[in-house]
């Protein structure tokens, strides 16, 4: 059964600019007790500060359930003086990954020859299948990582979270437990220093740019406040984050090869290739929610954010493009207010695993709601 939410306090506060007051958030990484902060030693050398504008009305709230709300004392420095991160700490946390770097580059060498001669020899049966095992990896990232363990926007039955872990690494990401975490510092900190993939460093850093180099302090800083208990206790989480490189190396690569070789019997070169490209287009459609979502389309829920409604990334990521709404309403298990309509497979899988009783207690904006919200803030296209 849907669970319409009529709380205004479950509106994502990283929608910063609203019509209310506002004032300066003060986050330090740590504080040295019994030290002045102020005091030039290799201690406070470390502190980072990141000051936000936010609503106050809204700084309390946390998306999250089972998350405890944030006290003010949590944010504030015992001086209430701001710090910024010296040059020389974020130059140190954000040094090139090559390996992440090597990695993206033959993925998608090898993706682009697979792409140019393989789909001209492979079979129809094999192709479906191809796409099939793509659209299945990424309902793992948009059903389960998002809606599910990131937003908790609807209940799932063990049965469904074994599938959807499954889905999850059949599209060669991280674990899911620093998937959920860097998602919701994400969503806390929207375009920020102290989101992951902040859109302000340009488009191929919100795109795939963050993976090739190390995190900012603050996001590291932000990341280990969060309380992820939720995700600790999930025995299917845990289990499949525990053996992550097998998990990732059979879903992804093993798995989906071997059934090209032995049951559309297709050449191994063409096999690997095949998988390449599906794991090239995974990964691009994953990472464009990050990026297209960011930079490209209008704004009719919120004017003062930079997720935008885009089509195309809704086409691409099965029904995520709606990142407006996501982003003001991100509880909403259909990540929309169209529901299934409009290429929103993702809500689709959900409706169905609900209709078997496999997913339950699906929550959703109320109507009133969302026209409030769209009236009061929106860019007036709603």
């Amino acid at each position: 059964m849907r669970r319409p939410l009529k709380i205004a306090h479950c509106i994502d506060h990283s929608a910063r600019a609203r019509c209310e007051d506002r004032f300066t958030l003060l986050l330090p990484v740590r504080e040295t007790a019994g030290k002045n902060p102020l005091k030039k030693n290799e201690e406070n050398k470390k502190l980072c500060q990141f000051s936000s504008s936010i609503p106050a009305k809204h700084i309390t709230d946390f998306s999250f359930p089972m998350a405890p709300e944030p006290r003010y004392d949590d944010f504030l420095p015992s001086d209430k003086q701001s710090f910024v991160p010296s040059a020389e700490l974020v130059a140190r946390h954000q040094s090139l990954k090559w390996r992440n770097i090597c990695g993206i580059a033959l993925v998608h060498i090898w993706g682009m020859y697979g792409l140019w001669y393989g789909l001209q020899t492979i079979k129809w049966s094999a192709l479906l299948f191809i796409i099939a095992y793509g659209w299945a990896g990424g309902l793992g990232v948009t059903a389960g990582a998002h809606r599910l363990w990131s937003h908790r926007s609807y209940r799932a039955k063990w049965q469904l979270r074994v599938i959807l872990a499954a889905f999850f690494y059949a599209a060669g990401l991280t674990t899911i437990h620093d998937w959920v975490r860097d998602h919701r510092v994400h969503h806390k900190f929207v375009d920020t220093s102290a989101d992951p993939h902040d859109i302000n460093r340009g488009f191929f850093f919100a795109h795939c740019g963050w993976i090739m180099t190390g995190k900012h302090p603050m996001v590291i800083q932000q990341g280990r406040k969060l309380d992820m208990e939720d995700i600790l206790r999930d025995k299917v989480v845990s289990w499949c984050d525990e053996n992550f490189y097998f998990m990732k190396m059979f879903f992804c690569f093993a798995l989906p090869t071997l059934i090209l070789r032995y049951v559309f019997d297709e050449p191994w070169w063409l096999c690997v290739g095949t998988n390449m490209v599906r794991y090239m287009i995974s990964l691009n459609g994953v990472w464009s929610v990050n990026s297209v979502a960011h930079y490209f389309g209008g704004h009719p829920y919120d004017k003062n954010i930079r997720p935008a409604e885009n089509w195309f990334v809704t086409a691409c990521a099965l029904g995520e493009g709606w990142h407006n709404y996501h982003h003001v309403f991100p509880f909403d298990y259909s990540s929309s207010e169209f529901g299934f309509k409009k290429n929103n497979a993702t809500t689709l899988f959900i409706n169905f695993f609900s209709l078997i009783g496999w997913a339950r207690d699906l929550k959703t904006a109320s109507k009133e709601m969302v026209q409030r919200h769209a009236a009061r803030c929106g860019d007036g296209t709603y």
